[in-house]
């Protein structure tokens, strides 16, 4: 798990003093209190369709968490560049994200995703943010230790609102995971639809699970009366009995059934073996499935040079249909 150290962070962070949390509040309908406001880089370009185009992938972070293996933060620069690619070829309307970054050595990820497929974006940070912070005292420590990670939604057609509302219990001291909502304006005939990303990172599967429950609460208690779709790298294979729990809020694995493996490779660089498990998911409610690919399981190659993958997930991306039922 890619996590600041403790130490450091805690040294930053004393003398803070405690503030209710951002997103603990129970969240008015619209808007929720706790978004985290983004306005949008560029006037989105929607298309005229009559389905919902929507992509989910988990990045690999530029921090060096083996002092002996630089490669993340070394090629991360080239693995944005063909993370981008990757997604303009994908051509969707919706992009969810998780593990985006912000560093002092290799600047913001969100604004640039944001200009290069013209879309909209909310984004809500997971890490760090210490118990009982506000946004202001959680922007002061990023700032000072040069780092944060969290979740992305992008979009094509407009967002109308967005929270982010934290995962309990938490991961750690310094790591306050979260789950961001975005509502959008979507395709004819769609109306409003809810979308949810969230990440989960670290601890046992139980821990995992739980959050997943705070997840799915929160879900229930900030959703509209339309579609909605929910996308994540949950780390916890399709079979986890806490998977279970999305039945309550009628929640559906698109890939249920399907070959499409994202997890994960030891490395981006090198020759990898082909992934065989899926730790990624994309959920929806009222939505059918009508296409799927997975991107990104390809390594860029060089002459001279190793094998690079854009990240040690693969991609995934979905085309959804209203149910006519």
């Amino acid at each position: 798990m890619r996590l600041l150290c403790l130490a450091v962070v805690l040294a930053l962070v004393a003398g803070c003093g405690e503030q209710p949390e951002q997103g603990t509040r129970k969240p008015a309908p619209s808007p929720a209190p706790t978004a985290t406001a983004a306005p949008p880089v560029v006037t989105p370009e929607a298309p005229e369709r009559d389905y919902l185009r929507v992509a989910y992938v988990s990045m690999l972070s530029p921090i060096r968490v083996d002092i002996e293996n630089p490669v993340a933060g070394e090629t991360f620069a080239e693995r944005l560049d063909m993370l981008v690619e990757q997604l303009k070829a994908v051509d969707a309307d919706v992009v969810a994200l998780g593990e985006v970054t912000w560093t002092k050595e290799h600047g913001g990820v969100t604004e640039r995703l944001a200009k290069e497929l013209r879309m909209e974006f909310q984004y809500a940070r997971a890490n760090p943010w210490f118990p009982g912070q506000s946004k202001e005292q959680s922007d002061t420590i990023t700032r000072q230790i040069g780092f944060e990670e969290g979740e992305v939604i992008l979009s094509r057609y407009p967002i109308l609102r967005a929270g982010r509302y934290p995962l309990n219990p938490r991961t750690s001291e310094t790591e306050g995971r979260a789950l961001l909502h975005a509502v959008i304006q979507g395709p004819a005939g769609f109306g409003e639809v809810d979308i949810y990303v969230t990440r989960l990172t670290g601890g046992t599967d139980a821990l995992k699970e739980s959050q997943l429950a705070s997840a799915v609460s929160t879900v229930a208690r900030t959703r509209g009366t339309g579609y909605q779709v929910f996308l994540g790298d949950l780390a916890l294979l399709p079979a986890a009995p806490g998977l279970s729990v999305f039945s309550a809020v009628d929640l559906v694995d698109l890939l249920a059934g399907a070959t499409a493996f994202t997890c994960c490779r030891a490395s981006v660089a090198g020759e990898q073996p082909a992934l065989v498990q899926r730790t990624d998911y994309i959920l929806a409610r009222g939505l059918v499935l009508t296409g799927l690919e997975v991107f990104g399981g390809e390594p860029h190659i060089e002459e001279g040079r190793e094998p690079l993958y854009a990240s040690d997930h693969n991609g995934l991306v979905v085309s959804l249909r209203r149910n006519p039922e």
